[in-house]
């Protein structure tokens, strides 16, 4: 058996400790870089998706201003109805309270809107 001095010992120790630290710091400083490029891909990739959020919220403001509203849409339909009363002889009711209409009415105003909607449909696949 060989003779090891205690601080022959303890100096092969402390260089094993100090070996093996180092390569604890090099694989901790590996992972923190990976997380930091993980962490600036997350943040453009963040980015990115507030950005379309963005737009589309400008998209959705934008296109607010085109919607019709119900006064400019009363004086579109009180002419309509009135003709298709005197045509048709039906009277359109609205319960005022609750807003509903009979059910012829509805029954006509969905033939309409089918009618007009083929119509549409029609135009566009007539289109050269």
């Amino acid at each position: 058996m060989s003779e090891v001095s205690l601080r022959d010992y303890l100096d092969k120790a402390i260089e094993g400790l100090r070996i093996e630290i180092g390569a604890v710091e090099k694989r901790t400083d590996s992972k923190l870089q990976l997380n930091s490029v993980a962490a600036e891909k997350a943040l453009i990739a963040l980015n990115e998706r507030l950005e379309t959020m963005n737009q589309f919220r400008q998209q959705i403001n934008s296109e607010r201003g085109l919607y019709i509203t119900r006064d400019m849409l009363d004086l579109i339909i009180k002419p309509l109805q009135t003709r298709l009363e005197q045509d048709t002889g039906i009277r359109y009711q609205v319960h005022e309270q609750e807003g509903r209409t009979n059910d012829s009415t509805a029954r006509w105003l969905g033939i309409a809107g089918i009618a007009i909607a083929a119509f549409e449909v029609l135009i566009i696949l007539l289109r050269p």
